[in-house]
């Protein structure tokens, strides 16, 4: 690709700016949780009052996310896309919380998004919300990082160690009469209450930092957009996250809204934590619903994509994505390839290492290296992350066993490997469709 041809590709422009379309998706999210809140308790409230003490109440948002769940492993494993488990662990767990719900018997709405039951069953529920916490924040770092923070993963995951450690005493409580006469305490009892009860807000608080991580988090990607899809993508996770603080924030100042502001109104509204929190799970999902390779999306610049012949020192396809850093005199694709291949041969002699180079980092900058058989692509991005890792893995396969005839009888005609543009629209979907 010459200097002319980089010239005449526009960068993807926003329709307008990512400020804005992220500050209209957030109170898209919350405006669309008070309206869900308001249509289940006073529009449709006597629908749900009908079925809160029967299977279904816990039933239809437990074949809704169950049902979202095996579309999303469908979609993920049928076009190839990698990464995705803690997506669905989060989805899986959250449909799990409900069934358990049932099979506990514990169909009558409480006052705490965590339900208390004397059952093992009970004890599950409580498993859930944590587990599927920890799944949703292990995505979000995969999306910008190379791998997930160990120590902080940990850390959110020990905040529901309280409401595993009350399912069991309920369980001590049910096999021994001594104990349960002494938890039976009014006075002890209630000091257990407050004690989870303080727990629980400390963990609400963390949910709330992880939403506000994602938001931020996808925000940077509908900056870094460089195709509608993944501006739209981008957009659907900020109302699914905005959704999710909107949920908790209803949760917490439930009788406060209810009572004081809400009724003045002439507005009430029930908050049923399942439901609500069903819709936000539809928001996050849409996105890869709509296009599943949106999780190799990255809120970060990509620059440019080189396919190197190791052997001759050539570039086989180079493909220039970020404009902008360009319009200065750049280095010419023909002395990049060497140049790389003379890199990785002097950090094997350096090391004594015989494996291959996959990352050569900078401080501004990061080589993404990956090999198939006499081919390495690499990839010049601002910085690295898991999907982005993947999607370079998989090309580089695709692009070997889709050319390995040329590639291993090469003439040095480089025309032939032009097509592999398909590869590019597969694998790295945030690519500019029109320079596609």
């Amino acid at each position: 690709m010459n200097d002319n041809e980089v010239n005449q590709i526009k960068e993807y422009e926003h329709a307008f700016s990512p400020k804005l379309k992220a500050l209209l998706s957030f109170l898209t999210g919350i405006t669309g949780t008070v309206l869900m809140a308001w249509l289940t308790g006073d529009v449709f409230g006597i629908v749900l009052d009908s079925i809160r003490n029967t299977v279904l109440y816990n039933l239809i948002p437990f074949l809704v996310s169950g049902s979202l769940f095996a579309y999303l492993v469908y979609k993920s494993e049928i076009r190839g896309v990698q990464g995705m488990e803690f997506l669905a662990v989060f989805v899986l767990a959250i449909s799990l919380s409900e069934v358990f719900k049932i099979i506990a018997g514990e169909v009558i709405i409480d006052t705490s998004p965590f339900r208390r039951g004397g059952s093992v069953f009970g004890i599950l529920t409580d498993m859930m919300m944590p587990i599927a916490v920890l799944s949703l924040y292990l995505h979000i770092e995969l999306v910008e990082n190379q791998r997930p923070n160990l120590l902080r993963s940990i850390g959110i995951f020990s905040s529901g160690l309280p409401l595993i450690v009350g399912g069991l005493l309920q369980i001590i409580v049910g096999e021994t009469d001594i104990l349960e006469d002494l938890l039976n305490n009014p006075t002890l009892g209630k000091e257990l209450e407050n004690v989870l009860t303080f727990y629980l807000y400390i963990f609400g608080i963390i949910i709330l930092w992880i939403s506000i991580y994602g938001l931020r988090v996808m925000y940077l990607t509908m900056e870094h957009a460089d195709s509608p899809e993944v501006s739209r993508g981008s957009v659907l996770m900020i109302v699914g996250f905005s959704s999710l603080i909107g949920n908790f924030v209803l949760l917490g100042l439930r009788d406060t809204l209810s009572i004081s502001t809400l009724l003045s109104l002439g507005i009430s509204f029930t908050v049923h934590t399942s439901w609500l929190l069903m819709g936000s799970i539809v928001f996050f999902l849409l996105a890869y619903f709509l296009a599943p390779e949106f999780a190799y999306s990255v809120p970060f610049d990509v620059y440019q994509l080189l396919v190197i012949n190791r052997e001759d020192g050539v570039t086989l396809f180079s493909f220039i994505n970020e404009i902008r850093h360009y319009n200065k005199p750049s280095v010419q694709v023909a002395l990049k390839s060497p140049a790389i291949v003379a890199i990785q041969t002097l950090l094997k002699e350096i090391t004594y290492a015989e494996g291959v180079v996959n990352l050569i980092g900078m401080s501004d900058r990061q080589l993404v290296l990956r090999t198939s058989g006499p081919i390495t692509s690499v990839l010049i991005a601002e910085k690295s992350s898991y999907f982005l890792d993947k999607g370079l893995e998989n090309y580089t396969k695709a692009f070997y066993e889709k050319y390995k005839d040329h590639i291993e009888n090469f003439t040095g005609n480089v025309k032939v490997f032009e097509s592999s543009i398909i590869l590019l629209r597969k694998y790295f979907p945030f690519f500019r469709k029109e320079s596609l």
